[in-house]
């Protein structure tokens, strides 16, 4: 939701619906060395998947800049996408860094410098990631995208389904009681 508002804090005119999605899409890219934990439960921890490559795969500035050039490309080379994908993918390495304590005390590193090198970014007061500060930004962002639904006519939802998206807006707006 983070990365998505983002792109929407541009300017009106700024990006269009491939760029919004491109910088929406690399702030969630990150996550997606977390698939292996369907693996690893089916397998009953024989192939360790999530525990071995989550955090470890894409959470790092080599996958930021990789993530930032196929925006860059998917975008018609317009290093504006290119570049706010690559503070998507920041930001992402920031909430991690804040809130992504797991159930067991684990705190979560960011291994930046992967692969050339072993060292990572943690940071002691890191909470839960089911604490509430996580939840009060959840919320924020959520009634953000709500209200930039009613006035600017678009939502996340629009990168997996305009027309779904323009009927949630008009809701939106009623909600909000906007003209």
């Amino acid at each position: 939701m983070l990365s998505w508002l983002l792109a929407e804090a541009a300017p009106q005119q700024r990006f269009d619906r491939r760029a919004r999605a491109a910088i929406a899409l690399a702030g969630i890219a990150p996550d997606l060395d977390g698939l292996g934990a369907p693996v690893e439960i089916l397998s009953k921890g024989a192939l360790p998947w999530f525990t071995d490559y989550h955090h470890r795969i894409l959470h790092n500035g080599l996958a930021a800049v990789a993530v930032a050039v196929l925006a860059w490309a998917w975008c018609r080379r317009d290093w504006r996408v290119g570049l706010m994908a690559f503070v998507a993918m920041h930001l992402h390495f920031l909430c991690d860094l804040l809130g992504s304590r797991g159930p067991d005390g684990h705190d979560w590193p960011i291994p930046y410098l992967a692969p050339f090198s072993g060292w990572e970014l943690r940071w002691s007061g890191q909470w839960a990631l089911n604490a509430w500060p996580n939840i009060a930004v959840t919320l924020a962002a959520l009634v953000a995208i709500s209200w930039l639904g009613a006035r600017r006519g678009r939502t996340p939802v629009e990168i997996l389904h305009p027309g779904l998206d323009g009927r949630i807006c008009s809701r939106l707006k009623a909600w909000w009681r906007l003209r």
